[in-house]
């Protein structure tokens, strides 16, 4: 049953993915709301049809990840992730603020459709671990936050994860970090 509801939502999202022109790839917000394309919404949309490619093998949710991925390339820099795109006559790019912490499930699919990016928001981590939420705000918004955090979290994890092999044999463990024993 999750399959096929999953298919399901999967197969009405792709009717607001954008077919041509400059946001090409990128997802119109929502089912009734045509005038907003928010990037770190079409990431995460691009790991749910990575999956669910995966689980169906249907070619049009992997042709959907990929234009999401092309898309995406040109959302995010040094200073962040493009906020997002609004459409009055024509589409406009809302720059400011630039996201930092929901940057985080872009870095993570780009990682997973190894999708190499000269943005490195790393350098933004603060002493208390934490990544703020954007740039340019001055006030709470730019106070972090748990759930924008776990894309930063994802991210990182999985960067942490390809750097570690871990092996077994009988009850020992031996962790092996860039060829050392750790």
């Amino acid at each position: 049953i999750y399959k096929e509801r999953a298919q399901k939502i999967a197969d009405k999202s792709l009717e607001l993915q954008i077919p041509t022109g400059e946001l090409q790839g990128g997802f119109l917000r929502g089912f009734d709301t045509k005038h907003l394309v928010i990037p770190w919404y079409d990431a995460l949309t691009a790991v749910c049809y990575e999956n669910i490619a995966s689980i169906i093998g249907h070619q049009k949710y992997e042709e959907s990840a990929t234009e999401t991925t092309a898309f995406l390339k040109n959302t995010i820099s040094n200073k962040g992730l493009v906020h997002w795109f609004i459409k009055k006559d024509t589409w406009k790019k809302v720059n400011e603020p630039y996201l930092i912490a929901p940057a985080g499930c872009v870095l993570s699919l780009f990682h997973r459709k190894k999708v190499k990016t000269n943005a490195n928001l790393l350098d933004t981590q603060q002493k208390n671990g934490a990544f703020p939420l954007a740039s340019w705000y001055q006030d709470y918004r730019k106070i972090p936050n748990l759930g924008w955090n776990q894309f930063m979290l994802m991210y990182l994890t999985e960067q942490a994860k390809k750097k570690v092999k871990v092996t077994t044999k009988q009850e020992e463990i031996t962790i092996k970090e860039d060829e050392k024993v750790v």
